[in-house]
Formats: structure tokens, sequence, C-alpha cells
């Protein structure tokens, strides 16, 4: 892929330095049932207002480098994390 079909399909980059494109993103995630379901069980002392504050919803962080080499991509790296408040 070049530079800008790259740009195309993820967008404008976070950060852009010579042959190198960065894209961080953090958004927040709602849980699935099944999630909360099985945090529940983990933490049933905590009340249901501080369980809803603190576990409906998970901050997912993505990062992406994407390298290139001539006008081509040489080199791909993602990273992904997710967390929940407590």
């Amino acid at each position: 892929m070049t530079r800008s079909q790259v740009e195309s399909i993820l967008g404008k980059p976070t950060a852009s330095q010579g042959d190198k494109l960065e894209y961080f993103r953090q958004v927040k995630k709602k849980n699935s049932p099944e999630i909360l379901r099985r945090v529940r069980r983990e933490h049933p002392d905590v009340s249901s207002k501080e369980f809803h504050r603190d576990y409906d919803y998970s901050d997912l962080t993505v990062y992406i480098e994407v390298k290139f080499s001539g006008s081509k991509v040489n080199d791909l790296r993602l990273s992904m994390s997710e967390t929940m408040r407590r």
C-alpha cells in the first residue's frame, strides 16, 4: 500500500514524521452483558450505582504505526488495550 492508500483507510494520522505515520485513538466502549455478568460475580459487594459507573464502559486504546520504504508499507505495528475504571 502507498501512503495515500493508508491515509484513505485510516484517516489523518495523529503524527507524521518522515517515513512514519502514527495513529492513536482512545474511545469508550460499552461492555457486553456477558462481561458485566462476569464482573458482577467478581464484585458482588459493589453498589449498583458504583457498578454501572465503573463497569458499563471500558476505555479502548489503539495505537498504529506504519513505516514506509520507498513508496510502500514495509512495517505495520498495532497495539490495543482495554481497561475498566476499577
